[in-house]
């Protein structure tokens, strides 16, 4: 999304325009004046002048109104010759740039270029340009290959390791119940270990190919009710929810449409309320979301009355596999608010955290307009 940009065309029309009406009213003001003035002065029998004075005085006047109309056409061709020069040689040019700029931001258009305009300063800044943009276009296909390459390896191995570790489970719990008993309080102890291991192993997988996945994802974005996907999310959830005496509050009329993929802005609230949930104090948790509009976006927050968080914590909990200190295996493997993260920063929002150890937590999190045109489209059109 872009701020609407006003153009140089129109600034400088804006400058050359009050300038050019002012000469055209002064010619013609001093045109009126001058040719008044002359006809009182031949009807003023009291002026005393001769008719060849009265001549010699009309034909000054007149060479000076001529003098005043030649060099008033000619300011006016002249501000017409300088529009059309800065026209051809620095507005449509920085206007070219402009676009392809864009197109290599919101489309990632490495092949665009700028046509070359001449050896002046703009000039040398296009080509500087069309090489940075090849330059570009290399480094971003390096970077998709490797991105792909390591997403197909994290689900490779992410998969394969789903089986054995299955099997390796699958004994280990035979074994607690096979021994159950008759072993003494170490080796159950041991034996407890190995299946909690176990357990965080599979969700710790199950992460890694959840996060791969997100590689390959397709995203349509499109202008989605917040609503709508804050309400699927609360079904999804409405066993969680019931379970620990949850309580959302959220106004439905306040929730707006924006620019999101549907099934991701879904997921996003899912991950932020079951978080919510997860880490609830003594009391029934309490999430109450809200919203409010800053500029061309509108910033979402999800406030709980859990434990909260440690200032020195707030950072590293949005990477992957980030656990807190002392949470058990029941707090899942970390990768909900990585995931939501990612899934935001996509639709070019960002995410952030305000919270105190025992206090609570709010995340908020922005999401651009549902009603927002995109100039992109109005300028390839």
């Amino acid at each position: 999304m872009h701020k609407p940009v006003i153009s140089i065309r129109d600034k400088l029309f804006s400058l050359i325009l009050p300038v050019v009406l002012f000469s055209v009213g002064v010619t013609l003001l001093l045109n009126i004046l001058f040719i008044q003035r002359a006809q009182r002065r031949i009807a003023d029998e009291r002026t005393g002048l001769t008719e060849e004075q009265i001549s010699i005085d009309l034909e000054i006047r007149h060479m000076t109104i001529s003098a005043i109309l030649i060099s008033g056409g000619g300011g006016i061709l002249l501000y017409v010759v300088l529009f059309l020069s800065l026209e051809k040689n620095i507005i449509k040019p920085i206007e070219n740039l402009l676009k392809s700029t864009r197109r290599i931001a919101d489309d990632k258009d490495f092949q665009t270029r700028v046509p070359p305009t001449g050896e002046n300063e703009i000039g040398q800044l296009i080509v500087t340009f069309n090489e940075m943009s090849g330059e570009l276009a290399r480094y971003y296909r390096d970077l998709e290959a490797s991105n792909q390459e390591l997403a197909r390896f994290a689900y490779v191995v992410s998969h394969d390791l789903q089986e054995p570790l299955r099997t390796v489970g699958c004994f280990v719990e035979r074994l607690a119940q096979h021994y159950e008993g008759k072993t003494d309080e170490k080796a159950e102890q041991y034996i407890h270990y190995a299946v909690e291991g176990v357990t965080r192993m599979q969700k710790i997988i199950q992460g890694l190919l959840d996060y791969s996945k997100l590689q390959g994802q397709a995203d349509t974005t499109m202008s989605v009710d917040s609503r709508e996907a804050l309400e699927e999310a609360l079904l999804n959830l409405q066993e969680k929810i019931s379970a620990a005496q949850g309580r959302i509050e959220y106004d439905p009329k306040a929730l707006p449409k924006v620019l999101f993929d549907y099934n991701q802005l879904m997921r996003v609230w899912q991950n932020l309320i079951a978080n919510a949930i997860r880490f609830r104090g003594d009391k029934p948790p309490v999430v109450k979301i809200e919203v409010q509009e800053k500029g061309d976006e509108f910033i979402f927050a999800v406030s709980d009355n859990g434990i909260g968080i440690e200032p020195h914590h707030q950072e590293r909990i949005f990477g992957l596999f980030q656990r807190l200190d002392g949470q058990d295996d029941s707090a899942g493997a970390g990768i909900g608010l990585a995931i939501s993260k990612r899934l935001i920063e996509r639709h070019g929002g960002e995410i952030w955290l305000q919270s105190q150890a025992g206090q609570g937590s709010t995340f908020y999190f922005s999401a651009y307009k549902g009603d927002i045109k995109d100039d992109r489209n109005q300028e390839k059109s």
